[in-house]
């Protein structure tokens, strides 16, 4: 807990600019660039330290799976209402494989969600038998699996989602039914490891 809470207070304290913007070595440098620079960071501060984004309850999650199992896992999805919205996943729901360089490049995460908010989330992309059980037992669980891994075959000219880098697929585990595919320009999941 402690090492945790100093971590938070290091890194990321809500209270303190805690990182910087900058462009490139030869972008121009001037006072209208440096005051446009600061006030996107503070407008990203005020994202990251806004209660409905979740960063900071999540991160000091995030700081106790890394000091107590070496791993830990933050996702970031995009929220209509906030832009953004972090979550801590517990080490159980997620399996993690790295690349060549060891970076983590798939996540395939399990975990379950109420009949009803599977329904919610996907609506007629639901198998007939989760669309009778959000009907007649709304709390009912279904497993899913979110599996977001490197697309290998894909138009990098292609504005579609089908073409993104990573590739994401949330699928209804027991029936085996995708609920969704799209994809990512970048891994939704930062999973840091203590070395």
């Amino acid at each position: 807990e402690l090492l945790a809470s100093a971590l938070g207070g290091l890194l990321t304290n809500p209270a303190l600019p805690w990182f910087d913007l900058r462009l490139s070595r030869n972008a121009p440098d001037n006072d209208e660039v440096r005051a446009f620079l600061a006030h996107c960071r503070e407008r990203l501060l005020a994202l990251f330290n806004t209660e409905a984004t979740g960063f900071q309850a999540c991160v000091h999650e995030l700081y106790l799976d890394l000091c107590l199992f070496g791993t830990a896992v933050l996702y970031v999805e995009p929220d209509q209402d906030c832009l953004v919205r972090f979550s801590a996943r517990p080490l159980h729901e997620a399996h993690l494989a790295e690349d060549a360089r060891g970076m983590v490049d798939t996540v395939i995460r399990t975990y379950s969600l109420t009949a009803r908010q599977v329904w919610n989330q996907w609506g007629q992309a639901c198998t007939a038998n989760v669309q009778k059980r959000a009907q007649e037992d709304p709390d009912a669980r279904v497993n899913l699996v979110h599996a977001v891994f490197p697309r290998t075959e894909r138009d990098p000219a292609s504005p579609a989602s089908a073409h993104f880098p990573y590739a994401c697929l949330f699928v209804e585990q027991e029936s085996g039914a995708v609920l969704e595919e799209s994809g990512y320009h970048e891994l939704p999941y930062m999973c840091p490891r203590w070395a």
